[in-house]
C-alpha cells in the first residue's frame, strides 16, 4: 500500500519504507495527483501546478519526465504493484484509489464520523476521533509545495483544520475539560485572531473553570482587536456571552 502524506510537506511510503519525492516539480505533481486520487488529472493541470504563468515549450515532456521517476522510485520500494498506482489514462494521469492512500482522506473520514455523535451523550467519542484527525498534522498541508493552486487548495484544508480544533474545544466544554479547552483555544486563536467561535470558546472555558474575569479579559481583547483591525464589534453571541457574565458579576 502506498500510503501519501499531504497534512505537512510531502511524503510518500511504500509499505512503511519512505520513497524519495524529488524535487519542487514532482511534489507539485505528487500533491496534484493525490488531492484528485481516483479520479484522471488532465496534463494541462499539471503543467500549471508546476508553472501557473510561463510555462517553458518543453513543459509536457518534462511532466512525462516526472511521472516516470515517480514510478521508478514507487518501483524500487514496491515493485511493479506499487508503481502501477501511477496510471496513464488520457488526458492525464491518475493515482489509483484502491493502490494509494492519503492522511487528508483519513482525515476528512474521521471528522466526518465525529459529526454522527452530537450532543453530550457522543462529545467522548467525538473528542477521541478529533484528537486521532488532528495528530495527522505535522505541519501546514503542503508545506513544501509553493504552487499557488496547490496553495489555495492548502488554505482551504487549513479552515477545516480549525474547524476541528474549535469542534474539538467544545466537545471538551460539554464534559467540562475547561482547561483542555482554554489550551486549545489559547493556540488558536493566537495563529487565528478573527475566529469569533474560537474566543466564544474560550471565553466559555475560563468561565467553567471559575475565572470570569479570564473570560472578560479574553473579550476585551477580541473587542479591541476588532475596532483596531477591522473597525467593527464582535458578533452579537460574544456580546450577549459577555453581558451576561458582566451582568453575574455585578450581583
Amino acid at each position: 500500500m502506498i500510503a501519501i502524506g499531504l497534512l505537512g510537506p510531502i511524503e510518500i511510503r511504500v509499505d512503511g519504507r519512505a520513497v524519495p519525492v524529488g524535487g519542487p516539480g514532482r511534489r507539485a505533481i505528487t500533491a496534484a495527483l493525490a488531492l484528485e486520487r481516483g479520479a484522471v488529472v488532465p496534463v494541462h493541470q499539471l503543467v500549471d501546478s508546476i508553472w501557473p504563468d510561463a510555462p517553458p515549450a518543453t513543459a509536457v515532456t518534462k511532466v512525462q519526465g516526472h511521472i516516470w521517476a515517480l514510478r521508478r522510485e514507487l518501483a524500487r520500494a514496491g515493485g511493479c504493484p506499487a508503481s502501477g498506482a501511477l496510471q496513464t489514462q488520457a488526458p492525464g494521469y491518475r493515482l489509483d484509489a484502491g493502490s494509494a492512500r492519503t492522511d487528508l482522506a483519513t482525515f476528512t473520514g474521521l471528522t466526518a464520523e465525529a459529526v454522527r455523535h452530537p450532543g453530550p451523550d457522543g462529545a467522548a467519542t467525538r473528542i477521541g476521533l478529533l484528537q486521532r484527525a488532528l495528530g495527522l498534522w505535522r505541519g501546514p498541508a503542503f508545506g513544501d509545495v509553493p504552487a499557488p493552486a496547490i496553495q489555495a487548495a492548502a488554505a482551504g484544508l487549513e479552515e477545516r483544520r480549525m474547524c476541528a480544533l474549535e469542534d474539538l474545544a467544545e466537545a471538551l466544554l460539554a464534559l467540562r475539560r475547561y482547561d483542555e479547552a482554554v489550551s486549545t483555544m489559547d493556540a488558536l486563536v493566537l495563529r487565528q485572531p478573527f475566529r469569533e467561535r474560537a474566543w466564544e470558546c474560550l471565553m466559555r472555558g475560563h468561565l467553567g473553570g471559575g475565572r470570569p474575569a479570564a473570560a472578560l479579559g479574553a473579550y476585551h481583547e477580541i473587542r479591541r482587536l476588532f475596532a483596531d483591525e477591522l473597525g467593527i464589534a464582535p458578533g452579537q453571541r460574544l456580546r450577549t456571552l459577555a453581558g451576561a457574565i458582566q451582568r453575574d458579576q455585578g450581583r
